[in-house]
């Protein structure tokens, strides 16, 4: 999928630099993607207010991830409880009957999910949460040449083990080359991570390719968002892991 492949090599160049002021513009454009698509991808009902709900989170979230950043307090999850405040009042205050009310709050809680997902690379400003953002980054671009392996002889599962295969490959080199001296026992984590990124992106875009609506132009791009800023929950768990806990992954520098 072109859009995933695009908003991958967006997202790499923004966790390579390691710098904040590169990082968030980046989150944003992913978070903008999604948002404006989101409704348009799973069709849901009210889809001006859905998408403002969306979009207002995706600033609660940039700004809690910042803030947790710069302040090392970890001030993310007040953002998300906002967030889902935000969207449980458009939800009260829907016009329209607030008919396929289930639909319609349990896909916006999975949009404000996988944008608070990619909120988590915000957190990862030590040496060792760079290589760890690279290690899922590049395990779900890779993971996307496994794509068309789909239509082969291999069909849905041999194409999975080899986004799977791709993902550790890449997970693996991507920690070997950028992980900081000291980190290096925690080598054989990143095979793992990279294949758990490479496997949810690929299950992610496998579903939602087979919606009716991944033709729209908004819609492509905010699957394509999706597949990405899925996997930061993944590169922070790679990072806690690594750096032995959240005290020293929120108080490093």
């Amino acid at each position: 999928m072109a859009a995933s492949a695009v908003m991958s090599v967006i997202a790499l160049a923004g966790v390579a630099t390691g710098s904040a002021h590169v990082l968030i513009p980046v989150m944003a454009l992913h978070m903008l993607m999604l948002a404006n698509g989101w409704v348009r991808l799973l069709r849901l009902p009210s889809p001006r207010g859905t998408t403002a709900a969306l979009a207002g989170a995706s600033v609660l979230v940039l700004i809690g991830g910042f803030s947790s950043r710069e302040t090392h307090v970890s001030l993310l999850p007040a953002a998300v409880a906002c967030a889902l405040l935000l969207e449980f009042a458009h939800q009260l205050g829907r016009g329209d009957g607030r008919r396929r009310l289930v639909d319609s709050i349990s896909s916006s809680v999975l949009g404000i999910s996988v944008i608070t997902s990619g909120a988590c690379f915000l957190l990862l400003d030590h040496a060792a949460g760079v290589a760890a953002s690279l290690v899922v980054v590049v395990a779900v671009l890779l993971s996307v040449g496994a794509d068309r392996l789909r239509y082969t002889r291999l069909r849905l599962p041999g194409a999975a083990v080899a986004a799977i295969l791709l993902g550790a490959a890449g997970g693996y080199g991507a920690w070997a080359l950028t992980a900081p001296a000291g980190y290096q026992d925690s080598g054989m984590l990143a095979p793992l991570a990279g294949a758990l990124a490479a496997l949810a992106s690929f299950s992610l875009r496998s579903a939602l390719c087979a919606l009716p609506a991944i033709t729209g132009f908004r819609a492509r791009w905010a699957a394509g968002s999706a597949c990405v800023l899925s996997s930061g929950v993944l590169a922070y768990g790679l990072a806690w892991v690594a750096m032995g806990g959240l005290a020293p992954l929120l108080s490093a520098g």
